[in-house]
């Protein structure tokens, strides 16, 4: 999540049941994110120990795949019916009766949906933040429209996966070669999961020192046994963001305040953007030489990294000048949100930016340390993995003890490799399909439906 925190203190193998506040201390914004992170996965674990991983309520079960929509029969699509749905402990709900397959936000086009293909839909659920400059609705009016505090939300979306004829075999019924089973699809769920979310995404090493020989260091890298140098307490962020494999141009870009300088786009003439208030906090002033992304709120809720700019120039008050390879998006709704990366001295070890991104480079031991700033060294481990658009990693960076990073470490003392700490999707399997000239046939329903009652719990087949 991408707000102004000062870290995110909960971890569920602590076992911590609440926050329990004391007379004349400080409250932090982590006490309180915490408590309530307590809480949330208290109920997430006990939905998913009663529903199962995925379910919905029996007479109101959500995501049926219908034939028609609302203006009939449709072809190449087809309807999503509306109701609720538990993924992994996440609540899913659609209140559209007119929803489609395709009308769904960045959903694949009608034309993509092959006929004759068999197509395993699923739901795709997660959470995200939302800012108050994504959601002005947040916003106080009697205090001005101050920004205050921003909100997690669950998003989902209906997915189709056009099946390959290995994964078409592995699924068919064994009793009719023709059709699917339900049987088959529950027991590989899990491995065909790992398709849309690896098990290996990545894995980063944090740490503030340097190898015994650093010759070849620029100033700005810290000599060998120096800690965290800044002068303020940052939440950094390490996010992937333009994914693949490090060798085919895997790309990750870092922000100190965790990616929550953002300002609103109020005009865009050419490259020129006025730009909506930043309120009274200097650190969100954007200033020449800043690299800004620019963010349409819907793409970036479903995993769409926007082009990255670099500010060349502030024309005028509230005005900047951009300058980068990418597609500007319409003003309308635009927001533009600041990464920190900087071009490496040449000739010297350091980041190497494409497009405003910094290239990631894989590495082991004492080699590829990636400088952010600071004194704070990252490494991505060589594992040769496929990264994820939207992955990220947080680092705590403290100024005192001579200055520390809040990193896991082996008995040693040496920094241990973190998979990402987000973004978690979670799936539920609702059909498989295909389509054909009279519309959607579905070959196989999936979805769970659920009583609860004490007389008679049940689970059944929707």
């Amino acid at each position: 999540m991408k707000g102004d925190f000062t870290r995110d203190s909960f971890a569920a193998n602590r076992r911590n049941t609440r926050v329990v506040l004391q007379q004349g201390r400080l409250l932090l914004d982590a006490d309180w994110n915490e408590q309530v992170a307590i809480l949330l996965h208290r109920m997430e674990t006990m939905i998913r120990d009663l529903v199962g991983p995925y379910g919905g309520p029996e007479g109101d079960c959500g995501f049926e795949i219908r034939a028609e929509g609302p203006d009939g029969p449709l072809q190449n699509d087809f309807g999503i019916g509306t109701g609720r749905y538990y993924v992994g402990g996440l609540l899913c709900e659609n209140t559209d009766p007119a929803l489609t397959f395709s009308g769904q936000g960045f959903a694949p086009s009608r034309d993509a949906l092959r006929p004759g293909r068999p197509y395993l839909v699923y739901l795709d659920a997660w959470e995200d933040y939302v800012s108050p400059q994504e959601d002005p609705a947040m916003r106080e009016v009697a205090l001005g429209g101050a920004d205050t505090a921003g909100r997690a939300r669950v998003f989902w979306r209906v997915q189709a996966w056009e099946m390959d004829d290995a994964t078409t075999k592995l699924l068919r019924s064994p009793t009719n070669p023709a059709g699917f089973t339900n049987d088959k699809l529950d027991s590989e769920w899990a491995k065909l999961t790992e398709r849309f979310q690896p098990p290996e995404r990545g894995q980063l090493r944090v740490r503030v020192t340097e190898p015994a020989t650093a010759d070849d260091l620029p100033p700005s890298i810290v000599a060998p046994g120096s800690g965290y140098r800044g002068p303020e307490n940052h939440l950094y962020r390490v996010e992937v963001h333009t994914g693949g494999r490090a060798a085919e141009g895997a790309t990750f870009k870092w922000s100190r305040d965790n990616g929550s300088v953002l300002v609103p786009v109020l005009a865009l003439a050419g490259n020129v953007a006025t730009l909506g208030p930043t309120g009274p906090d200097a650190r969100i002033a954007l200033a020449i030489g800043d690299i800004v992304e620019a963010v349409e709120p819907r793409a970036a809720a479903f995993g769409r990294p926007g082009p990255l700019f670099r500010i060349t120039d502030l024309p005028a008050d509230g005005e900047v000048v951009l300058q980068g390879n990418g597609r500007l998006p319409p003003a309308e709704g635009l927001l533009l949100r600041r990464w920190d990366q900087r071009q490496g001295v040449e000739g010297r070890r350091g980041l190497v930016l494409q497009d405003g991104a910094a290239k990631l480079l894989e590495g082991d031991g004492d080699s590829n340390w990636l400088p952010l700033e600071d004194g704070i060294l990252v490494q991505f481990r060589k594992t040769d993995c496929s990264y994820r658009s939207g992955d990220y990693w947080l680092i705590p960076a403290r100024t005192t003890d001579g200055g520390i990073v809040d990193w896991p470490a082996d008995a040693q003392g040496r920094p241990t490799p973190q998979p990402p700490h987000g973004i978690r999707h979670r799936y539920a399997p609702l059909g498989i399909v295909n389509f054909t000239g009279g519309g959607v046939a579905v070959d196989c329903a999936s979805r769970i439906a659920f009583r609860m009652s004490l007389d008679r719990p049940s689970l059944s087949r929707a």
